[in-house]
């Protein structure tokens, strides 16, 4: 058995680490083998919110009834960081007020929900004047009717990617429907799929599993099971051959890609790969070897 290891020392790496071709000397003509991954060590370092997953869109409608749009930028998120990132546009639209304690207090948020699987929207209602021991520093104006601010989530872009409302677990629509005059609290009706990667899947140019599989090359499929930034490591106990496409190679190579066949965007090109190579069983025996 011959063993190949891959890395960004030896192999020309894409922009987006994930496309590794290793160049082998001369050419060489693959009859009779067989391939496995036998090893695999990379970062999870891929991001949820991208324009590739179009999910970086949410507004809300204040209780002027003026839509405020907002444009996360990529990176990775946790509900707790989406809630975040829109009060933050809230504060920068001087809607908000600073409470007794003189933390900044929103009217809008988002919360990890455990007990029933989903996250909670929470529209606090906008008072018709200034409470109590509280201070209005951007001047944020107060409507005539006690009102809450709506979250409204936009419309499916694609089966494949299902925008910002797959992340939280909501449909597309304005949560409330309409302005209440008191606290709004709803669960997402959906299951929220903050991490819109479930599976990654490895190509090997060498491997022929036509017979078996809709999109050709594939040698393994994995999933994160690390937090953002671990280590994943792969290291099977036994392994899975695959018969090597029979042909001349100037290059081997290894690509990744997310459960829907989209180009995995890999931001750690820190990435070492694995490949082992047998003779064919048929052929060891062939020669008498069992």
């Amino acid at each position: 058995m011959d063993t190949i290891i891959i890395n960004n020392q030896n192999a020309t790496v894409n922009s987006d680490n994930n496309r590794f071709a290793l160049k082998l000397p001369h050419g060489q003509r693959f009859e009779d083998l067989q391939i496995c991954l036998s090893s695999l060590y990379l970062y999870n370092s891929w991001d949820n919110i991208t324009a590739t997953f179009a999910n970086q869109s949410v507004s809300y409608t204040w209780h002027d009834a003026s839509s405020n749009s907002i444009t996360i930028p990529a990176g990775n998120y946790t509900v707790s960081d989406l809630s975040a990132y829109i009060q933050l546009q809230m504060f920068e639209n001087g809607h908000y007020l600073v409470d007794e304690n003189g933390d900044n207090y929103f009217f809008l948020r988002l919360e990890e929900n455990p007990t029933y699987y989903s996250v909670t929207l929470t529209s606090v209602v906008i008072p018709t004047s200034l409470p109590a021991s509280y201070t209005n520093p951007a001047s944020m104006t107060f409507p005539g009717t006690a009102s809450t601010t709506l979250l409204v989530v936009p419309s499916l872009t694609s089966n494949s990617t299902k925008g910002f409302g797959l992340l939280i677990g909501f449909n597309a629509g304005s949560y409330p429907a309409v302005s209440q005059t008191s606290t709004y609290q709803v669960n997402s009706t959906n299951i929220p799929v903050i991490h819109p990667v479930s599976n990654v899947l490895v190509r090997c140019n060498l491997v022929d599993n036509s017979k078996f599989h809709v999109q050709d090359n594939l040698i393994k499929t994995f999933t994160a099971n690390v937090g953002v930034g671990s280590q994943i490591i792969i290291e099977p106990n036994q392994y899975t051959w695959y018969n090597i496409l029979e042909g001349m190679y100037d290059t081997i190579t290894v690509s990744f890609f997310d459960q829907e066949w989209r180009e995995l965007i890999i931001k750690d090109g820190t990435i070492q790969i694995e490949l082992t190579i047998r003779e064919h069983k048929s052929k060891l025996c062939r020669n008498g070897n069992h």
